[in-house]
């Protein structure tokens, strides 16, 4: 493992729905990331339509191949309002999840020491 507060940034594309523990992955990747380093995943959720699929990737100019191999992994994806659960009992201070079309974005800059003080009751 790589040691706390390793990194300036952490990115992940399509790798949650693999994890056997959600909670577990997003705490690892924070515990890695400097305070104000940037975090990133994006992942789809749910099920969504081969319809819906198709025309999202479209809009990045991307193939049919590319919409039926993505709908072929798309099953394995965590539904929506349990990836918000995820987040939101995370504890992870400056995180937070969107949803947008077929797809999750958990984003957010780790705040350093001083900054979850201040925030603190």
């Amino acid at each position: 493992p790589y040691a706390e507060g390793r990194f300036d940034a952490v990115v992940s594309f399509g790798a949650l729905h693999h994890a056997r523990q959600p909670s577990v992955f997003l705490g690892e990747a924070y515990r890695v990331l400097s305070p104000g380093g940037r975090f990133c995943l994006i992942d789809g959720y749910g099920r969504p339509t081969f319809r819906a699929i198709h025309k999202a990737v479209r809009r990045f100019g991307g193939s049919f191949v590319a919409a039926a191999l993505y709908w072929c992994g798309s099953k394995d994806c965590l539904p929506r309002d349990e990836i918000a659960s995820v987040v939101s009992t995370s504890g992870l201070p400056g995180i937070e999840a969107t949803f947008d079309g077929i797809l999750t974005i958990i984003s957010g800059v780790k705040k350093n020491t001083i900054e979850r003080l201040a925030d603190a009751p």
